[in-house]
């Protein structure tokens, strides 16, 4: 080493010193093999500059270099000291300065850990690295087989979401898909737990695909707005088929390691240890007599399933999407991977992606997808406050009982189900275990599983079966006389840290709090009917709720997979508040002349899952007429004529006995008429655009006196149990986001409209001057609590 520090000035003496000159050469030919790049460089600028004394610029460069070795050495002690201690490392790959892959080298095969916690986002650093290590292993002849895996990480959940809203920096897909097939060597990859959006375009890129039995693999962009936009959408379908990528990548939905393997999309499946199976499948490729590396793209195009496949399947598309582009843009994608050139294909793939990712759909998806995950931030609660819960009691054996006790079940809960009429008890059970037998029969449940399940149910007459529960939520018809003596006689049944809920969709819940003696442990959850279906749970925090409680409802609520979004108490919460004043505008237009059909078919060309009227015949039109007792509207006069919705077979449409598809209904048509020119209102006309605007703003200024008051924590709340609780078209945000897409300024403009034509309804609404005045959007607008402040 101490070679390596000579002094320039001492450099006329080499030429005279025959032991100095034989040492330096020694050194200078080590570092001319790590350093041959440079060395020649230098030497050729050397040589310019001393004219044709070779050997003087020989020595000069030598120990710049021994200086420059010095120093590398110095500066990466670390990775000279990972090589020295474990032969396994390859120097060379850890002078890359990997952080978040690992690299094990053994028998000429190379294992890569990606190691991006917690799930393994693809993000530019580990695409930068993953790229960097494909590279290298190209020129490296020591590696002869490459194995992606990781430690105890998820393969990856894909591309990380937060790069979607900006340029994407980097290295992407094609960069990868590029370096893979420079590699005269297999690519493996080792699935653990899931491999989903662009971590499983990563892995079809490969040469082989091994799962551990428990993973799943999954396309879902579908669900932001987007199409696999990393060679998913040409791979895919040389894997599988045309008919079987379109269903995976259009539903979004993850399969199974065994279906997989049967559609093809991998090559074996791992029992137990996944990086020795990998290796020893790497290892038997090596040892083939032929090798011949190709990747899933370089198979042939896919065969059409039939000549109009594609023509037919657009068709549905259209009537299924209702203007969602994400799920059409596939579709053409999958179809040009029957008929393009592969690079063709990617091209094509990439501009498809890349018209989607600015768009609208996407930027509203992608909104919901955080808004979702921010609905359980509530301030001064943290969920570690929350209660153990095991054993639960539901009040209550109807439809809306039976459906939470199912929700519960199948999550692992016991359930103590009380239906106090006794001719319903035996009816309640087998309703359940009914519900339960198609779990088993559409493969959700093993028949072992549900008996295990069932073992977990009691179904009983008796309110003081509860006493021992943890929690006990009441789901009893909506009259409030019933509740106060369910809760009177629940308080003094149970211990006093059980936890008392009510299902109701829009009683004051302190009032119902207010009849025990445990008001704090109070706390109302709104499941949505069908409870074991529908994901959203409102969660109504009353004025003495604890944050203990508010903790234990939010952990039941990610307990049940579903969506808990805490709201205040008012009439009808947030979601039956809004569709009420969004209903209300629905009866406007029909006594102005809109048929059921026409506002249904603009609300549903806009993206919506059903119109008003179906939805309102669905549920019931004396349910509306319960909820309003004291106001006399033309739903009372069609539920006094015997128009009750489905359950009548007549409500807004006319329905045949044991179908729910609504046929235009002239007795209806008639009634609405009449109400009209009883209350001296004129036909108008509407266009469909007119219909879906004054029905959108009936919610967005319902949401906006909601947030005046305090009863979400944000507006994106607001948009959470639109988007999964009522309907609202996914792609678009909800409405308080779709408010910010239409414009405030254009928003105060309608209001105000409205609002000329006397109808006291159209209340003003001061916070949207100060959202205006702030140059905020809407959709982020949080709610500042007493608290905060403070």
């Amino acid at each position: 080493m101490a070679c390596a520090w000579v002094s320039l000035s001492s450099l006329p003496a080499l030429r005279s010193v025959s032991s100095q000159s034989k040492m330096i050469t020694g050194c200078w030919c080590v570092c001319r093999v790590l350093f041959m790049d440079y060395t020649v460089s230098l030497m050729h600028m050397v040589t310019s500059f001393l004219g044709d004394d070779k050997r003087y610029a020989d020595g000069l460069v030598a120990v710049f270099i021994i200086r420059l070795c010095a120093v590398f050495m110095i500066k990466n002690l670390h990775a000279v000291v990972i090589c020295a201690i474990d032969p396994a490392h390859d120097w060379k790959l850890t002078m890359l300065d990997l952080h978040y892959c690992e690299i094990r080298i053994q028998d000429g095969i190379a294992c890569i850990y990606l190691n991006n916690p917690p799930v393994n986002a693809l993000s530019e650093g580990l695409r930068n690295e993953i790229h960097a290590v494909l590279t290298h292993a190209a020129t490296d002849h020591t590696i002869r087989a490459l194995v992606f895996l990781t430690h105890d990480l998820p393969f990856s959940a894909g591309a990380d979401i937060k790069e979607f809203s900006g340029p994407m920096k980097g290295k992407f897909f094609l960069d990868f898909y590029q370096a893979i097939e420079a590699l005269d060597k297999p690519v493996i990859m080792g699935i653990r737990q899931y491999a989903l959006g662009g971590g499983l375009e990563f892995c079809m890129m490969a040469h082989y695909r091994i799962a551990h039995r428990d993973a799943r693999l999954g396309l879902p962009e579908v669900k932001l707005g987007l199409i696999p936009g990393g060679t998913g959408t040409m791979s895919l379908p040389r894997l599988v088929g045309v008919d079987a990528a379109l269903s995976m990548a259009v539903s979004g939905q993850p399969v199974s390691a065994q279906s997989a393997l049967e559609m093809g999309l991998i090559d074996a499946i791992a029992a137990s240890d996944l990086e020795s199976t990998c290796i020893e499948f790497a290892q038997k490729q090596l040892d083939k007599s032929e090798h011949q590396w190709l990747s899933p793209l370089h198979r042939p195009n896919p065969a059409v399933p039939s000549a109009d496949y594609f023509q037919k399947k657009k068709a549905e598309y259209d009537a299924q999407f209702q203007g969602f582009k994400a799920p059409l843009r596939l579709l053409a994608c999958i179809e040009a991977s029957t008929s393009l050139p592969i690079d063709a294909g990617l091209r094509f793939e990439q501009t498809q992606f890349m018209e989607l990712i600015t768009g609208d759909d996407a930027a509203g998806m992608r909104y919901g997808f955080f808004a979702q995950r921010l609905a359980s931030h509530v301030p001064g609660v943290r969920l570690d406050q929350a209660l153990t819960i095991s054993q639960v009691g539901v009040i209550g054996g109807g439809l809306m009982g039976a459906g939470i006790s199912i929700a519960l079940l199948m999550k692992g809960f016991s359930v103590v189900c009380v239906e106090a009429d006794p001719e319903r008890v035996a009816h309640c059970r087998t309703g359940i275990e009914q519900q339960v037998a198609k779990s088993v029969h559409a493969g959700k449940l093993t028949l072992s599983d549900s008996k295990s399940l069932l073992a977990r149910l009691q179904v009983t007459q008796s309110i003081a079966d509860v006493a021992q529960c943890d929690c006990v939520i009441e789901a009893v018809f909506e009259k409030m006389s019933l509740k106060l003596e369910i809760f009177k006689e629940l308080d003094s049944l149970c211990a006093p840290h059980t936890i008392l809920a009510s299902n109701t969709s829009g009683l004051d819940l302190n009032t119902i709090a207010a009849a025990t003696q445990r008001p704090e442990k109070v706390i109302g959850l709104h499941f949505f009917s069908p409870a074991h279906v529908m994901r959203l749970l409102e969660i109504v925090r009353g004025q003495v709720t604890s944050a203990e409680t508010l903790a234990t409802g939010l952990a039941l609520a990610k307990q049940l997979k579903k969506i808990g979004v805490v709201v205040g108490v008012c009439p009808g919460f947030v979601g039956n508040r809004m569709i009420f004043k969004y209903f209300s505008q629905v009866v406007w237009l029909l006594l102005r002349g809109c048929k059921p059909q026409q506002i249904d078919h603009a609300v549903q060309q806009f993206g919506f899952a059903m119109g008003p009227c179906a939805m309102a015949d669905m549920s019931g039109l004396d349910i509306w007429v319960h909820a309003n007792p004291g106001e006399r509207s033309l739903i009372h006069t069609l539920v006094e004529a015997g128009r009750c919705g489905q359950k009548t077979q007549a409500g807004f449409y006319d329905y045949t006995k044991g179908k729910k598809t609504p046929q235009p209904s002239s007795v209806a048509d008639g009634l609405i008429t009449d109400y009209a020119r009883s209350s001296a209102i004129q036909p108008q006309s509407f266009t469909d655009a007119e219909i879906v605007k004054r029905l959108l703003c009936a919610l967005i200024h319902e949401g906006l006196h909601i947030l005046e008051e305090g009863i979400v924590s944000r507006a994106s709340d607001i948009d959470t149990i639109y988007v999964h609780g009522y309907g609202f078209p996914i792609y678009r945000g909800g409405p308080m986001f779709y408010a910010d897409q239409m414009g405030l300024s254009v928003l105060r403009d309608q209001l105000s409209h409205y609002r000329s034509e006397a109808e006291a309804s159209w209340s003003e609404v001061p916070l949207l001057d100060e959202i205006i005045a702030s140059g905020k959007p809407l959709h982020k607008f949080q709610v500042v609590s007493p608290e905060q402040k403070s």
